[in-house]
């Protein structure tokens, strides 16, 4: 269900707005605090597969198991060692990583035993000893498997590595998660507009305005203050009859802890344009 996070009622004949731009806190904020960046040791698979090593870190598990879902290693030569790896910009204290595995092939697919797990610290790779749940064996496709650290660790990497297995040698992973209870000087970088975790779908008590304002509601969420004063940067709700009340809305697609709401008239002219007496400000919840 949408949620109205701000709706502005008032008294008036006219009323105009170039901009409306809310102000909101997220109670959940998604971002981590540092920048993953994946890799794995085959730069340059040739199979079916995505050649986008990012598809390991995308959240898609792959459950309908499409190929194009995964990252893989093959190649048509044969390996005798492959990994799949994540690397911080940020100092991080790991406890694990879960790993979900790709598409099992005849030729190939996964790895031919338990993988082992890997640590980045200090420039280098080194074993980190682990626990595996379930049990690395007898699994199908997109398998996933989480191996836990037997003492979590500071470091700016994590990856797990084994030999791939089938006669092609070769192994994929439809994603890589790394688990983690703790960040060293987290950054959280400050959200565009357009980055804002949520959708904003604007609305006005007037649908087919018959002034010279703009006639697309998007027009004030659109980012545009209209300085130069030009009408089509505004939407008004001008109908040429008397109205006793408008109102613009903004409404999201998640809940969200609202604290205010920004509100940028537009223009006045001699018969209009602006709310008199000041507006008022609602919120709409749970329907």
């Amino acid at each position: 269900m949408k949620k109205l996070l701000a709706l502005i009622l008032a008294s008036a004949l006219i009323f105009t707005a170039a901009t409306v731009l809310v102000t909101a806190e997220d109670p959940e904020p998604d971002e981590r605090g540092f920048v993953i960046t994946p890799s794995c040791s085959e730069t340059n698979p040739l199979g079916g597969g995505s050649k986008d090593v990012y598809t390991m870190i995308d959240g898609d598990y792959n459950q309908s198991c499409a190929n194009g879902g995964q990252y893989d290693t093959y190649t048509g030569s044969a390996a005798t060692n492959a990994w799949f790896a994540l690397t911080f910009d940020h100092n991080v204290h790991v406890t694990g990583i879960e790993f979900t595995e790709g598409n099992h092939y005849d030729d190939g697919g996964w790895f031919t035993e338990t993988p082992s797990v890997q640590i980045f610290k200090d420039g280098a790779w080194t074993d980190a000893e682990s626990s595996c749940s379930p049990a690395y064996g007898e699994h199908g496709s997109n398998a996933t498997f989480t191996f836990t650290l037997t003492e979590a660790v500071w470091c700016e990497g994590i990856r797990v590595t084994g030999t791939p297995g089938g006669y092609d040698t070769f192994v994929g992973c439809s994603e890589l998660v790394p688990l983690y209870d703790d960040i060293e000087n987290p950054t959280y970088p400050e959200k565009a507009p357009n980055e804002r975790g949520f959708n904003i779908t604007p609305g006005c008590s007037v649908r087919n305005p018959l002034g010279g304002g703009s006639k697309d509601i998007d027009t004030i969420t659109d980012g545009d203050y209209n300085e130069t004063g030009a009408n089509d940067g505004q939407y008004d709700t001008y109908t040429g009859s008397p109205t006793t009340n408008a109102w613009f809305a903004l409404t999201f697609d998640h809940n969200v802890h609202v604290t205010g709401v920004e509100f940028t008239e537009g223009l006045h002219y001699d018969n209009g344009g602006w709310f008199d007496p000041a507006p008022s400000v609602q919120v709409l919840k749970a329907g």
